[in-house]
């Protein structure tokens, strides 16, 4: 139904990892001057996950913090200028940068309330589960950025290769086992000693969940759509348990 709507040559190009950079690029602009600002820095524990380690990681090896903004920036300047082609053929139609955000609106709305049933399935007491810490995810819209580039973009990427060059297996269970590995370090990882939060079931199931949903998404629909509906998915959250 959305792809007949959106229509064909947009359900193909939109995917495509260079216009998923253009896209999320302004997320990631204006996650990181708001995280300056917040943190006085290019350091500090106001970031999302990922963004919060590697920029700490640097602090202890003494080198600066800033590297961890002006290497991305310079590899999106080299998307942009090696497939300016496919950039500019794609926005020929203003209208399909709307299309996208409203396509991740629409994922967003779904993944709230698919994984959540999901979660509540398996984890559920009486009916009832507790969603206080679960609401707590992520609170910073800049994680869609980071987490999908770093869990589904690279991890999966490079699952998919290692995978297929070590088994040879199906296509099928190639995707997913990397789906699955993804998945559990993309919840293992809030775990972290460095984030001082302690491991519970229900949070830990509800994470690899959402983790399995983006990948999937991530598959079919590309690195920019997937990270707009995980930062989207994290505001509803917020909104939902304010």
């Amino acid at each position: 139904m959305l792809r007949r709507f959106f229509g064909n040559e947009y359900w193909r190009i939109s995917r495509r990892p260079a216009l998923g950079c253009f896209f999320i690029t302004p997320l990631w602009i204006v996650y990181e001057i708001l995280a300056y600002q917040i943190n006085r820095g290019w350091a500090g524990e106001w970031r999302t996950g990922v963004d919060f380690a590697i920029k700490l990681l640097l602090t202890k090896i003494n080198v600066y913090a800033g590297v961890a903004v002006i290497i991305p920036a310079f590899c999106l300047l080299w998307v942009f200028v090696s497939q300016k082609k496919t950039i500019i053929k794609f926005l020929k139609k203003p209208s399909r940068i709307a299309f996208m955000f409203i396509e991740s609106l629409f994922y967003a709305l779904i993944f709230g309330i698919v994984v959540s049933f999901v979660a509540r399935l398996l984890l559920s007491v009486n009916g009832e589960v507790n969603t206080a810490k679960v609401a707590a995810i992520i609170v910073h819209t800049g994680s869609g950025v980071y987490e999908e580039i770093f869990f589904r973009f690279l991890l999966i990427t490079l699952f998919v290769s290692v995978i297929d060059y070590l088994f040879n297996v199906n296509p099928y269970l190639t995707y997913g086992m990397a789906i699955a590995a993804s998945s559990l370090l993309f919840a293992g990882s809030h775990y972290l000693e460095i984030f001082n939060e302690p491991i519970e079931i229900s949070s830990f199931v509800f994470r690899f969940l959402a983790g399995v949903a983006f990948s999937i998404l991530f598959i079919l629909r590309g690195v920019g759509i997937t990270a707009y509906t995980h930062s989207l998915y994290n505001i509803l959250l917020m909104f939902r348990h304010s």
